[in-house]
């Protein structure tokens, strides 16, 4: 008797320790279900603009900008290792077309990421290019600005291809009647249509069977090989030439077409080339292939 007493009284403290385990299991996840909840209401009812600003309070962790100057982390250059949805706009100097924001809704714009009354320094300043031709290349891309689609315009007859891609600036217009050309020194090809923000630092001056031309040299503002180069005498010996020697030869062989390099400048000329084409569009339109004043 007194063993099946013992036996029982072991049995009901391990019942009732059982029973108790579950009951805090129970609660703990019930609590952590509420608090779960509990979290996405408050940030349902706050809104992303209330988010973004408790994420600016929470972390002011700093870091250094290539040019040497102390910026949030949150806030800072792609370069710097943050995610670029909250830096979309940093140094840009284009508008996004109608209806297709480069920036996400929301994002940050200039005057949020940098102190008011602040400059955008001149090596700092990005653009978008819409690449028409990929490095290395020998098919000449060219896009329908009335349909909106890349056509296949010709393969090139002389045996060399495009040392940079190719594209154009949106929302420009040059003296030859079409958008601003420019070129963007990527270290591998990317593809026709794509869009690609870059930074200029040169214009090469041309000349071909439609009149005076440019072409802006870019390049990509968050590799590190081209984070020192701002301007024309910082691109790598032998570059300007290999691109000059690419224009005055690759329409050698076709009748009619012929294209030559006039010289360079740097970025200050790039930047006013920019900026004339951008006001030759506002006072042009949209069209392609007009007659517009230099």
């Amino acid at each position: 008797m007194p063993h099946r007493t013992t036996e029982s009284l072991r049995w009901r403290r391990e019942g009732i320790g059982f029973v108790i385990r579950s009951q805090v299991t129970n609660l703990w996840r019930d609590l952590r279900f509420t608090l779960h909840h509990l979290t996405q209401s408050v940030a349902g009812s706050v809104g992303m603009s209330s988010r973004r600003a408790l994420t600016r309070r929470l972390v002011p962790v700093p870091t250094i900008d290539r040019r040497g100057h102390q910026v949030p982390a949150r806030y800072a250059p792609h370069r710097a290792g943050i995610d670029r949805w909250q830096c979309s706009g940093v140094g840009h100097i284009d508008s996004p077309s109608p209806g297709q924001p480069l920036s996400p809704p929301g994002a940050p714009a200039l005057e949020d990421l940098r102190p008011k009354g602040t400059p955008v320094a001149e090596d700092e300043i990005e653009i978008e290019v819409v690449i028409e031709i990929p490095r290395g290349s020998r098919h000449r891309y060219e896009f329908d600005h009335e349909r909106q689609i890349i056509r296949l315009d010709r393969r090139l007859l002389s045996a060399t291809s495009y040392p940079p891609d190719d594209g154009f600036v949106p929302d420009t217009l040059a003296q030859d009647g079409d958008p601003l050309d420019a070129l963007v020194l990527v270290e591998d090809p990317t593809f026709p249509g794509c869009h690609v923000m870059a930074r200029p630092v040169a214009v090469s001056w041309m000349a071909d069977e439609m009149g005076p031309d440019a072409e802006v040299i870019c390049v990509p503002p968050h590799e590190p090989r081209w984070h020192a180069v701002a301007d024309l005498d910082q691109l790598p010996d032998g570059l300007s030439d290999e691109i000059r020697h690419f224009f005055d030869i690759y329409n050698d062989l076709e009748p009619g077409k012929e294209t030559s390099v006039k010289g360079y400048e740097g970025r200050k000329a790039a930047l006013a080339e920019i900026e004339a084409s951008r006001e030759r569009f506002r006072l042009n339109g949209s069209s392609s292939h007009i007659e517009v004043e230099p």
